[in-house]
């Protein structure tokens, strides 16, 4: 994960086999006081390898989930702080 100017560049391995293998996945983001969001990725964003979020505060904390697999889910969580 990088700031640029008021953005973070958020970065996964897209060749990890689980975001290789799911059609699907989830970015939560919770930035500071706001209402925290999802972001939905589809297959062709996780294999992106990357999402770029405009930041709003200085902590914010990032969860990836991707779903590999009927009723298997697998879930990373960053919390990033200026």
């Amino acid at each position: 994960m990088a700031k640029d100017g008021t953005n973070l560049i958020v970065k996964w391995n897209p060749h990890a086999g689980a975001v290789r293998r799911a059609p699907r996945g989830i970015m939560q983001i919770e930035d500071g006081k706001l209402k925290p969001i999802e972001q939905r990725l589809d297959a062709a964003s996780l294999r992106g390898g990357s999402l770029i979020y405009g930041i709003s505060s200085d902590a914010v904390k990032l969860r990836l989930t991707v779903y590999p697999g009927a009723g298997v889910s697998l879930t990373e969580t960053v919390d990033w702080k200026q």
